[in-house]
């Protein structure tokens, strides 16, 4: 889907299918659609952000994370609280890593482990549990330990 922004004379067109995510930049937010290819928009994230989700499409598509980010969650391949990592794959199949705050990536394990159409959720390391769509594992199960 495109997304048309306007800004006094300037007409700004994004590929909201080819974003991998949108990050703050001071009053202006970076989209980046590869591991060195960005556009600055003359926007505030929290401006685009209420754009997006007005979109009834995209709106479960793309999930703020921290104060910063804006992810495209079908994009996420890997995120990692030890690590404080999140792994996303571009339309040419190029992984780009982000660092994130624990905290704001365990909410976002939370979130992605919650979601029926991520398949199956399995923690192997935990004895190889595996947990079906209709089935909901608990954050112990998929964050390890007391799930903090």
């Amino acid at each position: 889907m495109k997304l048309k922004l306007y800004n006094r004379d300037e007409i700004f067109v994004i590929d909201l299918d080819s974003v991998i995510y949108f990050k703050a930049e001071d009053h202006y937010t970076s989209v980046y659609y590869g591991k060195d290819s960005k556009q600055l928009l003359p926007f505030g994230l929290s401006q685009l952000e209420k754009t997006i989700n007005a979109l009834t499409e995209c709106a479960s598509h793309f999930m703020r994370v921290g104060r910063s980010h804006l992810l495209n969650l079908p994009r996420i391949v890997h995120a990692s609280v030890v690590k404080e990592t999140v792994t996303m794959m571009t339309s040419s199949c190029i992984f780009v890593t982000i660092h994130i705050s624990r905290s704001v990536i365990r909410e976002l394990a939370r979130s992605l482990k919650g979601e029926d159409n991520y398949g199956v959720v399995a923690n192997l390391a935990g004895g190889g549990k595996f947990f079906p769509n209709n089935t909901k594992p608990s954050s112990e199960d998929v964050l390890g330990g007391d799930g903090k």
